[in-house]
């Protein structure tokens, strides 16, 4: 404004309209204000200025006015700047003014070409308004969020990803992440749709996740490293279980997915082609072999690993899957969900009899007739 360049005006009012803000109403009135204390051609481009002239101009005729009224400077008016009057060939000027009915309507038009995007805020303002009053705490906090609170960032964010644009869920993100910073399942939920739209952007929330707030959670560190190797970095993947392992050794769910990581590596380097096709499985075997002869893993977990480490070597033995359900079946705290999924883990063995199935599907109906709460299990 100060600079005189209103054209550059009227196009940062132009974003600023675009923007659904709680003060989109005031947005307006200032752009009106501004539009009303500057002639036309002083703040539209001339291709604007030319679209909307021909309409002023046709309405104005049907109301028999006209946009512009001649101001003529006489030859007694011109003065010289010594102050003497030169009497020849002093050419007559005109300075054309707009005139009051015309600068109305043309400032009217310039208005009302706008007020789609002024409504179009409105409306996306409505849309929010119940999620916005319900956050109470948009900053970082040692303090634990409220239940509910926490739940409207959810749906928050979900509904930004319905609307999908980008830009906005994005934006929204990073703020939910400033209040949610201690809370996994928000990261995973950004990460997840990172993914979808940007792999560099994902793995810059993973490493936020990861290596700032989240350092002793194990869950964001299995996304990650699941997350490079769908990339193709498994090495990378590997380093991040690893890494792990060595600050917070114990994990059992870190322990199984570096187990599982180097099973597949091994398939991935036979497939590729310069490998022979046929799964070198040296590295896999020796790291069961640590951890389930390791004396500092408890009993049962060194179980689990001798378990699987078994399954791996006889695929068709019975026994190891029965051996997998009862472990499961023991764990504390139990657990339904994970008894079951043991149990359709054999059922869904390609390696298995169909006797053995039987015998299996006949212990999951027995099972689910004990523990499960809905009759559709």
């Amino acid at each position: 404004m100060e600079n005189g360049n209103y054209q550059a005006v009227l196009k940062l009012y132009d974003d600023l309209l675009d923007v659904p803000t709680y003060c989109y109403n005031s947005n307006f009135d200032s752009f009106k204000e501004f539009v009303n204390s500057q002639e036309p051609h002083n703040i539209l481009s001339s291709s604007e200025y030319e679209a909307i002239l021909p309409q002023v101009i046709e309405e104005l005729k049907a109301e028999d006015a006209n946009l512009f009224k001649a101001d003529e400077l006489t030859k007694e008016d011109a003065v010289e700047e010594n102050g003497t009057v030169d009497s020849k060939n002093v050419p007559t000027k005109v300075n054309r003014k707009y005139t009051p009915e015309g600068l109305k309507l043309f400032r009217a038009k310039i208005i009302e070409k706008r007020k789609y995007r002024f409504l179009k805020a409105e409306d996306e303002v409505s849309k929010r308004w119940n999620f916005e009053e319900q956050i109470k705490r948009p900053y970082f906090h040692a303090k634990p969020l409220e239940r509910s609170e926490l739940k409207n960032w959810r749906h928050y964010c979900d509904f930004e990803i319905e609307e999908a644009d980008p830009v906005r869920i994005k934006f929204l993100f990073e703020r939910c992440m400033i209040a949610c910073a201690l809370y996994e399942d928000m990261w995973l939920r950004y990460a997840r749709y990172m993914e979808r739209v940007d792999n560099e952007g994902a793995r810059s929330v993973y490493r936020r996740a990861c290596l700032v707030h989240l350092i002793k959670n194990p869950n964001p560190h299995l996304a990650w490293s699941a997350f490079e190797e769908k990339c193709g970095n498994y090495e990378k993947a590997r380093t991040i279980l690893v890494d792990f392992d060595r600050s917070f050794p114990g994990s059992l769910l870190i322990k199984a997915r570096q187990l599982g990581l180097e099973r597949r590596m091994a398939v991935h380097s036979a497939m590729r082609e310069d490998g022979d096709g046929i799964p070198d499985f040296e590295d896999f075997c020796k790291h069961c072999e640590l951890l389930f002869n390791d004396p500092k893993v408890p009993s049962k977990i060194a179980s689990f690993y001798a378990i699987k480490y078994a399954r791996f070597h006889s695929k068709s033995n019975v026994h190891i899957y029965f051996e997998l359900v009862t472990l499961a079946y023991n764990r504390r705290p139990f657990n339904v969900a994970e008894v079951v999924a043991e149990l359709d883990r054999a059922l869904d063995s390609p390696d298995l009899a169909d006797a053995d199935k039987l015998r299996f599907s006949q212990k999951k109906l027995e099972f689910l007739e004990d523990f499960a709460d809905d009759i559709e299990e």
